[in-house]
């Protein structure tokens, strides 16, 4: 009699273990992930704080995914961190037309003082601090490919960040700059007098 009880539970709670199970398959099998890695070290490089955000990735970011996976030549529309509305272009390389073809020629990662909670919509870094990202690092796990840049920041005073995020730059000798947000979070840390930030974009593709 208890072994029928104890049969008769597994097969109620079956499609429960199933439901639970579902979303977390779903997730690991995401094609493209993302994480916006920030920490914080103080005067003598001890570790304050770590803050991990996944999967910021905005629209522009989406339309650059897009370019890549449509055969020819392509315009989608990418907002820069003004505001305004551009072409982006994909040819024998991927450009902006504005209204002449510009290449992208950096990438920055920011920090801001911005408060907006994150949104796809995102496309702006609030009184942003920006720096040079590393090149990018390259790693094959598996099936798996990671690719990273870093960058790090100093303080001479004490400071509040709110946001960080990834900016790519195109420019031209005859058109002002175009930057374009591709990532986002909100972090609201401080960071004291004498610290540092280092802030790490991973971007991982599988196969």
């Amino acid at each position: 009699m208890k072994r029928y009880l104890v049969l008769s539970l597994v097969f109620l709670l079956v499609p429960f273990l199933v439901a639970y199970s579902m979303p977390q398959q779903q997730e690991d099998d995401r094609v493209i992930k993302g994480w916006l890695i920030t920490k914080a070290y103080d005067a003598k490089g001890n570790l304050l704080w770590t803050h991990i955000s996944e999967d910021p990735f905005t629209l522009n970011f989406g339309r650059y995914i897009s370019l890549y996976l449509e055969p020819g030549v392509a315009d989608h529309a990418v907002t820069d961190t003004g505001g305004t509305s551009y072409n982006l272009h994909t040819g024998s390389t991927m450009s902006i037309n504005s209204p002449e073809y510009i290449y992208r020629t950096n990438t920055w990662i920011a920090v801001g003082t911005g408060t907006a909670p994150f949104s796809v919509n995102n496309y702006a870094i609030t009184g942003g601090i920006l720096k040079d990202a590393s090149s990018p690092s390259i790693s094959i796990i598996g099936n798996k490919v990671n690719i990273s840049i870093s960058a790090s920041f100093s303080f001479s005073s004490p400071t509040t960040i709110t946001e960080v995020g990834i900016i790519d730059r195109f420019c031209s000798s005859n058109v002002v700059a175009i930057n374009i947000l591709i990532a986002r979070d909100t972090v609201s840390k401080s960071i004291p007098a004498g610290g540092t930030l280092s802030v790490t974009w991973i971007v991982e593709v599988n196969s």
